[in-house]
């Protein structure tokens, strides 16, 4: 046999290695169970909501609708005057009239609008409702003037809309 020489002895734990890393045979330390943190106890803001989006837009479809059903029929009525008066059709302006406006003086305020005229634009923002009554802004365009604007007065008068005097 021969003879191998002296035993080598065991390696020594590098000095960077804490204490009990090496070849000691207690091996490395326990490890720690971990532990998740319990839960918040503190109430969390609920998150945002957008019902006031809902609510205001909600509120601007009912003034738009509100605004729409005591504007239009006022102003339907109006157009159609208007439209009768530019076409020159006296008897179809007369026949949308009122009682009172259907007589002498409104065939008499038909042929005043129709001197001269070159056009009536009647005005979509110019409706004022009160009611069963309701005013109109509409602008009479003569060819050999200016321009004046002058509010048509309408009732409401056996369900429809209709021209009269205030």
């Amino acid at each position: 046999m021969t003879d191998a020489g002296e035993p080598t002895p065991p390696p020594t734990p590098p000095p960077s290695l804490p204490a009990g890393w090496g070849s000691s045979p207690v091996g490395p330390p326990p490890s720690t169970a971990v532990t998740h943190p319990a839960e918040s106890t503190i109430p969390q803001p609920p998150a945002p909501r957008k019902r006031w989006l809902v609510v205001l837009i909600g509120v601007l479809v009912l003034i738009a609708a509100t605004a729409v059903t005591n504007t239009l029929p006022p102003l339907e009525a109006a157009h159609d005057f208007a439209d009768d008066v530019e076409r020159g059709d006296v008897d179809g302006a007369l026949a949308q009239g009122c009682d009172r406006f259907r007589g002498d003086f409104g065939r008499a305020f038909i042929q005043f609008l129709r001197q001269d005229l070159d056009g009536l634009d009647v005005n979509p923002l110019g409706v004022d409702r009160d009611g069963d009554r309701a005013s109109v802004k509409i602008t009479l365009r003569r060819n050999s003037s200016e321009d004046r604007t002058f509010r048509l007065y309408l009732v409401h008068e056996g369900g429809d809309w209709r021209p009269c005097f205030s």
